[in-house]
């Protein structure tokens, strides 16, 4: 029944064989969940009360949990401060997320009262200092809770794929 078969070329038989596995690959692909046009970071906007509306967050108005409900909960927070402990601030990095294909890591600066950054500063787990001569305070997970309900005051996206 097959006989046809046997007496092709081999490269044509490979060929064939190629075609039909990569036609199969393609009916077969995951469902991918679809993104939400707000989320795409080029779709950023200011609204019509001047808040800039990006990657699903709005700054000054949307907090680290909003963030972490969109993005997961791999997220690394940070306290830094200049060598004199002046000008502290407080980061969380999402190291890995996906806004559909694409992958990249989010960094989010929360806009803290200084009284606040002053007792979590005072608190520290740990102090490294950074290459640029300031200081990174690691926190315990107690002293990072207030911060989650705290607005974001920027966003930073650093893609991992090179898109055009």
């Amino acid at each position: 029944m097959l006989n046809w078969l046997k007496r092709l070329p081999m490269f044509v038989q490979v060929l064939g064989a190629s075609l039909i596995g990569f036609w199969l690959i393609l009916q077969f692909q995951p469902e991918r969940d679809p993104v939400a046009e707000q989320q795409l970071p080029w779709n950023a906007f200011f609204d019509e009360s001047g808040k800039l509306h990006a990657l699903g967050l709005t700054l000054d108005e949307s907090t680290l949990n909003d963030a972490i409900a969109l993005y997961g909960k791999d997220v690394e927070m940070k306290l830094f401060s200049d060598l004199d402990e002046s000008n502290k601030s407080i980061e969380a990095y999402f190291p890995v997320i996906y806004i559909g294909s694409i992958k990249a890591a989010l960094a989010v600066s929360i806009d803290a009262p200084k009284e606040a950054l002053e007792e979590a500063f005072s608190k520290g787990k740990n102090i490294v200092m950074s290459s640029t001569g300031g200081r990174e305070v690691e926190l315990f997970n107690a002293d990072k809770v207030p911060f989650l309900s705290m607005p974001i005051a920027s966003l930073t996206l650093l893609p991992r794929n090179h898109l055009t």
